[in-house]
């Protein structure tokens, strides 16, 4: 399930980067990413009764990884500030976000959005976890 919607994508969130016919597929693996980063945590929120600014955080942080997996897709791993093809010579420009692994540029555009949702805590909230399996 993704998280957010192309008229989402490009009435709300302002986006314009990814074409409609590519943001259906994009938005699932960004889902996926954001339930990553979130420990599963998204998906519950998404489809309970939760407050409006954390369902907005999580479909802003959907756009967001979404686009950089556009950029990643369509070969934008660069950062390059200058090429030449004689002699082969490639200069990369100092602390471009695109130096970054896949993994780290889309939990630095989740982040932006999630990071005061609470949802990117790795340890648990007060009753969220039993110690106990469905099976017990």
């Amino acid at each position: 399930m993704a998280y957010a919607t192309y008229e989402y994508y490009t009435d709300t969130y302002g986006g314009s980067a990814i074409a409609e016919s590519d943001f259906d597929a994009l938005a699932i693996r960004a889902s996926d990413r954001v339930d990553y980063l979130t420990f599963d945590r998204a998906a519950d929120i998404i489809t309970a009764d939760t407050p409006a600014a954390t369902v907005t955080a999580i479909k802003k942080a959907t756009c967001a990884v979404a686009e950089v997996l556009h950029d990643i897709d369509n070969g934008d791993q660069a950062g390059i500030k200058s090429e030449s093809v004689g002699g082969h010579s490639v200069a990369y420009a100092e602390g471009s976000v695109k130096l970054m692994g896949e993994d780290a540029r889309c939990a630095l555009a989740a982040r932006r959005y999630l990071v005061r949702t609470g949802l990117m805590y790795s340890g648990f909230e007060a009753g969220e976890y039993t110690g106990t399996t469905e099976d017990d």
